[in-house]
């Protein structure tokens, strides 16, 4: 390329049209950048369209056909796809496809099916040789004294940058709310910005391929992969620290909130009768709901509804939060059951 851009310079002098070929030249160069840009764009929008009115209307019509069981492996295909297309098709990076293809498919995936099917391959096979394959890349002997002072420099940075973003977004949030809506507390953001700290995975695949491209040396890579590492294990220190504070603060207000323990299942199994629970709210579409766990406990939010569901080992099932909510629930469930367990009769 660069012998071609000279002959055609050493011609352009001879023939005393400089002007003209290099005014050629950049209307090339300006086509073929705008024809990247174009392509990236058209490409991220088609995928985006091909997402909103294609994804959600194909898992409804698999759940009408009662072919729920193919709401997964669909799953993996569109993500592969939209990854594909991303990449080969349009010039982006395949994570923002797949990316794309999981945010639509959440919003027809009500009930996350499919996270629920692929979660446990992910984090037991995949998840495991991807971060496998990057240590096997590092070599943190080749880190001396500067390097290191660059990792604890970084390691700041990336502490405090999360905490100051959430501190921003949560008091905007506090002066855009109504009066007597609730507000976040300093507590709340701390837990926020903490939990937000770990957000490494995208930042590890960034530096791998850069690093597998050449774009950045062997001992900038094993910084970048220090310190996302030193970053995940910051976080859950800095949970536990945050958590701890909370439930110091939250117990002056424990007896303002209402706890019902509906207690064990021997005959149909605590754990069958809290999915039981959980599927039926879910499939009412009336709630939404998020899942963590904590101490060996599954613990289930109703979002908005100020409602918590506890699978607890020792303890049975669980019910915190608004009385009304909880009694509203109980009863859909079941009504829901008892349907069911009518027709348990031999006519």
């Amino acid at each position: 390329m660069n012998n071609c851009a000279l002959s055609l310079f050493f011609l352009s002098l001879q023939a005393g049209v400089f002007g003209d070929i290099k005014g050629l030249m950049l209307q090339r160069h300006s086509y073929s950048f705008f024809y990247v840009i174009m392509a990236m764009i058209l490409t991220f929008l088609g995928l985006a369209i091909v997402g909103y009115f294609f994804i959600p209307p194909l898992i409804r019509w698999l759940k009408n056909q009662h072919f729920s069981h193919l709401i997964a492996p669909a799953a993996i295909i569109i993500m592969l796809l939209f990854f594909g297309i991303a990449e080969l098709v349009g010039g982006i990076a395949g994570i923002t496809g797949a990316y794309l293809a999981g945010f639509f498919y959440r919003m027809g995936d009500t009930a996350c099916k499919a996270e629920k099917v692929l979660s446990p391959f992910v984090n037991a096979i995949l998840l495991p040789l991807f971060l496998g394959s990057i240590g096997l890349q590092i070599n943190v002997s080749l880190l001396g004294g500067h390097e290191w002072g660059v990792v604890v420099l970084l390691l700041i940075i990336a502490i405090f940058s999360k905490l100051i973003a959430c501190w921003l977004a949560t008091m905007l949030s506090n002066i855009s709310r109504r009066k007597g809506s609730h507000r976040w507390s300093w507590l709340e953001t701390y837990l926020f910005g903490s939990a937000m700290v770990t957000r490494g995975e995208v930042g590890l695949v960034i530096a791998t391929i850069l690093y597998g491209s050449q774009l950045i040396l062997p001992q900038q890579y094993i910084i970048a992969v220090v310190v996302i590492v030193l970053s995940t294990i910051a976080a859950p220190i800095m949970l536990a620290v945050g958590f701890a504070q909370l439930d110091i603060v939250s117990v002056e207000g424990m007896d303002e909130v209402f706890a019902l323990n509906i207690g064990m299942f021997p005959t149909i199994g605590t754990t069958q009768m809290f999915n039981i629970i959980i599927g039926r709210i879910e499939e009412s579409g009336m709630f939404k709901t998020s899942i963590q766990f904590s101490d060996g406990r599954k613990i289930v939010n109703i979002e908005g509804q100020d409602v918590k569901i506890i699978l607890c080992p020792d303890e049975g099932i669980l019910f915190k939060g608004d009385h009304n909510k909880i009694n509203e629930i109980l009863k859909m469930v079941k009504n829901a059951v008892i349907f069911d367990v009518e027709r348990l009769s031999v006519s």
